[in-house]
């Protein structure tokens, strides 16, 4: 018999909207929804006529092109509206679980309430979020293998002054019965960087399958150029185009022959930041016992994946230690992890010296500034280590803190 937690997950499972089912009705009634020839042909056919001639008018014009390519097909709005939509829906149904779940004990409710309050915090700032990128979007129309790039848009989070801050969302609209990769590939200048399928409800109503994918270029733009070549692949299908950061702009190949030549550039731009390495100039640093190695540096996607060794004395053997305030300083500003500098650890760069006096350690770090740029320049990589014993409560207050260690670095091409 299923204890009374897992009834009310199971009740809180059901209650929800399974999209899937959603869509799986819309595809069965797509053929339906298929115009029906006009009877009134010779009535329709001057009207026609005159339409296709205003359209013409309208088109001819740069700006009256824009608007009304995005007001015929803004997928951030009709994501953004049909979350908030799925949203309300979804905020009546946890409602009806939250009544059953009063007077229950916390640790039975409480894991489940987590859950819904996140689920709805989460569809909030995606609604919020697809609002704003819709506001400052810019309709591209360009279709390849049955796929339609709708519009592109930048978004930077309010109040953030790290690189990752800076959000790029690409809409799309194929035929509903078309499926989209849950990943694709984007091109900046030849950097390559990942893209992830944001999760767009269906509504009934809904004619066209929307995607949005979202990607983190993890780039300052301070040192962006002004006009970049973007590069985006789904599957088979490519698209390119030149966006001007500063003027919101974006430029389309004139035809076939000139996206080739863009895509051959991006062919050489890649292959250049492939050529790109980094070499460490410091030798090995010790500091309160604690010696640090730089061992190995490859870039990888505009990443430094840094590889290192730690060593600690037999002194420090009852000790535990952790690595702090990665800091990378670049043309002299200094970039902090969390805050303006995106590191991750690849390998923990937490160590037991009880276990073992000697640990290796691998971060990948976004490089803020596009690497084939820094070629014959030096940056500085610095940390500090705090050693405490394990029975100390508070190992910032308590224990070994050491002196920074720091490395440079210099990039060749």
């Amino acid at each position: 018999m299923k204890s009374t937690s897992e009834q009310l997950l199971t009740f809180a499972e059901n209650e929800l909207v399974h999209k899937e089912s959603i869509r799986q009705a819309v595809l069965n009634e797509a053929p339906r929804r298929q115009k029906k020839p006009v009877a009134w042909t010779k009535i329709l056919l001057p009207i026609a006529a005159c339409l296709v001639l205003l359209c013409g008018v309208v088109f001819a014009i740069p700006s009256a092109r824009a608007e009304v390519l995005r007001w015929f097909d803004s997928v951030f709005s009709n994501s953004s509206e049909q979350i908030g939509k799925e949203r309300e829906e979804q905020s009546e149904q946890f409602q009806s679980v939250r009544e059953k779940l009063k007077g229950l004990p916390l640790e039975i409710a409480g894991d489940l309430e987590m859950w819904m309050d996140f689920q709805e915090e989460s569809a909030r700032m995606t609604q919020r979020v697809l609002r704003e990128a819709a506001k400052s979007a810019v309709p591209v129309n360009q279709t390849a293998d049955g796929v339609t790039f709708a519009e592109f848009s930048v978004y930077d989070t309010p109040g953030m002054e790290s690189a990752a801050a800076r959000h790029l969302f690409f809409g799309f609209s194929a035929p509903l019965s078309r499926e989209y990769a849950d990943n694709a590939v984007v091109f900046l200048d030849g950097i390559e960087k990942s893209a992830f399928r944001m999760d767009v409800p269906f509504a009934e109503e809904d004619t066209a399958h929307y995607a949005i994918y979202e990607c983190i270029p993890d780039l300052s733009p301070a040192y962006l150029p002004e006009t970049s070549l973007v590069v985006m692949k789904i599957g088979s299908a490519q698209f390119c185009f030149r966006y001007c950061w500063t003027d919101c702009v974006v430029e389309l190949p004139a035809d076939n022959a000139e996206k080739a030549a863009w895509l051959e550039q991006n062919d050489r731009l890649c292959e250049a930041a492939r050529s790109m390495s980094c070499v460490c100039l410091t030798e090995p640093v010790t500091n309160d016992g604690i010696t640090v190695t730089i061992t190995n540096l490859t870039i990888e996607n505009n990443d430094l994946i840094v590889d290192a060794d730690v060593e600690a004395t037999s002194e420090l053997s009852d000790l535990h230690a952790q690595v702090f305030e990665n800091k990378l300083r670049v043309r002299n500003r200094t970039y902090s992890i969390g805050v303006t500098l995106s590191v991750s650890r690849l390998l923990p760069d937490d160590f037991d010296f009880s276990a073992s006096l000697k640990h290796h350690t691998r971060w990948r770090i976004s490089l803020p500034i596009p690497a084939n740029e820094l070629a014959g320049e030096v940056v500085a990589y610095s940390f500090y280590i705090h050693a405490a014993k394990l029975t100390d409560r508070d190992p910032e207050d308590d224990g070994l803190r050491t002196k920074t260690f720091r490395f440079e670095f210099r990039f060749n091409a």
